[in-house]
This record gives C-alpha cells, structure tokens and sequence, in this order.
C-alpha cells in the first residue's frame, strides 16, 4: 500500500469518526435536554432511558476507537487519546448519576405514593367519623325532644301567690 494511500484512508477514517463522534455528542445533549425538561414523569422516565441509551452508543464509540485493531491502522494523537478517555469517564459518570438519580426519583415516588394512600384513607376515616358524629348528633336531639326532657322547657307560668302584687 503507497503511504499516500494510506494517510488518505486514515484522515478518512478519522474524518468520519469525528462526524459520527460529534453527532452522538448532539444527540446525547438533545436527550439530555429534553429528559430534564419533560414535566410529565412517565414520559420523562422514557426520555432518560433514551438519554442513558445514547451516552451508552457515545462511550462504546469512544471506547472502540480508543481500542487498537490492527486492521484500522488509525493512530490518534496523544492529545485527542487524552480528550477521548476524559470523555469517556465523564460519560460514564454521567451515565451513573443519571441511573443513581432515576432509582432516587423511582423511590421518592414509591414514597409519595405510599403517604398519599395513607392520606387517602386517613381522609376516609375522617368522613366516617364526621358522619357518624352528625348521626349521634341528630340522634340526640330527637331524643331530646320525644323524652321527658323536653317538658322542662315547655314549663307553664306560676300563679301569683299575693293577686295584685309581682311575683
């Protein structure tokens, strides 16, 4: 193989890494991006899979051309080695923090949901027990009325002991 050749089939090859490098890192980024912007949290949770699916595509491609294979031929600078590891450590990093805080959200959101079913039957309960304390309330007062109590209050006016005079 003439060396010419062999320089162009390398900077080629080097030419379309870099592309395919720089179009994962966008569409990485994008994931990122739209996975922290979401509100709705089952779409959100879709949308960080998919941001852990392409920083996983990201690293294995990093990873693959930081591999020497002997048929490729490419050499890398040691200044783009370095740039690349660094990558790949931050992407794993990320990677881990974005799993580490997916289970921390996976379990604040079993949490929530667990005192929110107490909330729920406690405000039950409550009912219950406003309703049954309206009953007893009603219950009482009929039988107030339909008992001898209720003739107290119905009393008739005392007749003067000395006529002509305030009692």
């Amino acid at each position: 193989m003439n060396p010419s050749d062999f320089q162009q089939a390398r900077e080629a090859r080097l030419k379309a890494f870099d592309e395919k490098y720089n179009a994962a890192k966008q569409a990485y980024g994008d994931a990122l991006q739209k996975a922290m912007s979401e509100q709705d949290r089952s779409s959100q949770c879709v949308l960080i899979k998919n941001a852990l699916d392409k920083n996983k595509e990201l690293t294995q491609l990093v990873g693959e051309m930081l591999t020497p294979s002997g048929s490729s031929g490419c050499k890398l600078t040691a200044d783009k080695i370095r740039a690349l590891r660094t990558d790949v450590d931050k992407y794993k990093k990320q990677h881990e923090e974005i799993r580490q805080g997916r289970d921390r959200m996976h379990a604040l959101q079993m949490a929530y949901s667990d005192l929110e079913k107490r909330v729920n039957v406690l405000h039950g309960l409550e009912t219950i027990y406003m309703v049954l304390l309206a009953l007893v309330s009603i219950l009482l007062v009929i039988l107030l009325f339909h008992s001898g109590v209720a003739s107290i209050f119905n009393t008739k006016p005392v007749a003067t002991i000395v006529p002509g005079r305030l009692t």
